[in-house]
């Protein structure tokens, strides 16, 4: 629910008073659109990500959400791979082509706290989504049972919860996460500063992995930035920095492979007023 103190002084548009819209979840007003920058290095190995979201309240607790277009590249050791959503092609990686198609599905979310919680109908969701992913055609139709696998509802509503991570506490903020494609556990302390228009959490912390994964992580320190204005969340951004080492290479033990990751969330449209 929205803090008391925040709606008696105005700073909030009444509505979200009144319908106890997310303190920095997205806006209740008209859909609005958010850009997602991604890199992840791991060793060798470069990805990028740049995608845009759609998201619009529907009712109560519930926005929906969907990918309106992606790109991304791929590079390790001179080799680089690219992807274009509005130019797919059958050379592309089977995956990145069924994970646009699943993800350009509207998705009914419940969220909490600026944060999404579950899907309102995962039976719906995933019939939906059979459904585009049986619609790629640049793929035989022998790959589309590697593209099922997608079909994870918990899944999808994680990698949603690292673009909308919810309300930050003052002090301690611990979340689970996949990072470098390993189950991790992120320990931030958090500060928070606020004016007429804007309130900023910044976080400082580190993350580990989950203990018995496939790999451990060796002082890798993360910082957070997540801005939150009127309308609901402005911008997220998130960095992290450290070390690998693959927990299913035991003769490697004293290798470690350097990790690094930077993530930007930013409402594209929507302007906050005082």
């Amino acid at each position: 629910m929205m803090p008391r103190t925040l709606c008696a002084l105005a700073l909030v548009p009444l509505a979200a008073c009144l319908h106890r819209e997310p303190l920095v979840g997205p806006p209740l007003a008209a859909p609005v659109e958010y850009g997602v920058a991604a890199v992840v290095a791991s060793g060798p190995r470069i990805g990028t990500s740049v995608y845009r979201l759609r998201v619009e309240h529907k009712r109560g607790d519930i926005w929906s959400v969907q990918t309106v277009h992606s790109e991304g590249s791929w590079e390790e050791t001179g080799v680089v791979l690219s992807y274009d959503s509005d130019t797919p092609r059958s050379t592309d990686p089977w995956p990145i082509l069924y994970q646009h198609a699943l993800s350009a599905v509207p998705a009914e979310l419940r969220w909490l706290d600026g944060r999404p919680i579950g899907l309102v109908d995962e039976v719906d969701w995933k019939l939906k989504g059979l459904d585009a992913l049986q619609g790629v055609t640049q793929v035989p139709a022998v790959g589309l049972e590697s593209g099922k696998a997608l079909l994870d509802p918990s899944g999808f509503v994680r990698d949603m919860q690292r673009n909308f991570p919810g309300l930050p506490p003052e002090g301690a903020w611990i979340r689970s996460e996949r990072v470098a494609g390993v189950d991790a556990t992120l320990r931030e302390q958090c500060t928070l500063e606020a004016d007429a228009l804007t309130r900023t959490w910044t976080c400082v912390g580190v993350i580990e992995a989950v203990p018995g994964g496939d790999a451990t992580f060796v002082d890798v320190v993360v910082e957070s930035t997540l801005i939150a204005d009127s309308l609901g969340l402005r911008s997220f951004e998130t960095a992290w920095s450290g070390a690998m080492q693959l927990a299913d290479r035991p003769e490697h033990r004293a290798a470690l492979r350097p990790v690094a990751g930077h993530r930007l969330v930013q409402r594209a449209s929507g302007v906050a007023t005082p």
